[in-house]
């Protein structure tokens, strides 16, 4: 997951066709990531419990707005989202609530279209959410199955009422998880803050928001990635000679997942991985 964020930033410095940018635009591009990226990183050893993403991404864009550097913003019409390389646009205004257009939807469609990406779609969204649970309990105490059922329920209930308003379905993220957790954010009621705050600043704040530069989120993004891929961890996993600390099993598991991950999509390679680590684990126990 960790080199799949890092791989997404590199839309940042290309065109639509795959292109770098200009020369023009690539250095200033550049600088605003590496300078972001260095402030998100330094910041948290001197102001622990802040967010200090937010912090670096504030201080990145009064420098690109002070002098004008040529940058994609925001305000791009299909501007690129940094987190997940999808097509999007950032509209004003209160949501209303939307005709689903049910009727219309015939029979066949049903069964063939509907239902099974809605299914793929749940399977796909909570398995993110227990990954992002289970990178917390790496971190933390741990995370309760109870908890982890009313993350779950919760979601859902937020998909229907986002659905109603003509707005997309979510899910636990572990990136923004884990800048969460780095300013301070650990209880049902930051949960609560962080959503009631990032409404308003959509609703009330669109032209600030749209000034910010992506450079500038892919470098928050970049330390995110790098925090996320735990290389030490994994390359000692791979080079460990121990049957009782790495078996065969594991070491397989990690490379298979990596592989679809990077070839195919995550969510395939989550199900292949932990499919294979079953497998392969109860092979070599016999």
């Amino acid at each position: 997951l960790g080199l799949l964020l890092l791989k997404s930033q590199l839309n940042v410095f290309h065109l639509g066709a795959g292109a770098w940018l200009p020369m023009s635009q690539l250095l200033p591009t550049l600088s605003i990531t590496a300078l972001t990226a260095s402030l998100a990183k330094i910041l948290p050893k001197h102001l622990p419990n802040f967010p200090t993403a937010l912090l670096a991404i504030s201080f990145s864009t009064i420098v690109a707005q002070v002098f004008s550097l040529p940058l994609q913003f925001l305000d791009f019409q299909s501007a690129v989202s940094t987190a997940s390389a999808t097509t999007t646009t950032m509209s004003s205004g209160v949501p209303s609530f939307v005709s689903l257009g049910l009727r219309q939807v015939s029979t066949n469609s049903w069964t063939t279209l509907v239902l099974p990406t809605a299914f793929s779609i749940a399977i796909i969204s909570i398995l993110e959410t227990l990954l992002t649970a289970k990178v917390m309990d790496d971190d933390n105490e741990g995370v309760s199955d109870k908890v982890k059922d009313a993350s779950c329920r919760s979601m859902g209930y937020g998909k229907l009422c986002s659905s109603m308003l003509g707005g997309f379905g979510g899910c636990g993220l572990i990136p923004n998880t884990l800048l969460n957790q780095q300013a301070g954010g650990k209880t049902s009621t930051s949960v609560l803050i962080y959503a009631t705050v990032m409404g308003a600043a959509v609703l009330a704040g669109r032209n600030l928001l749209t000034r910010i530069p992506l450079a500038a989120l892919a470098g928050v993004m970049i330390t995110v990635g790098a925090q996320t891929m735990r290389l030490g961890e994994s390359w000692k996993l791979l080079l460990s000679r121990k049957n009782n600390k790495a078996p065969l099993a594991k070491k397989l598991a990690l490379l298979i997942t990596t592989y679809l991950c990077f070839q195919v999509d995550m969510g395939t390679g989550i199900l292949v991985g932990v499919a294979s680590d079953l497998l392969l684990s109860a092979a070599s126990k016999k």
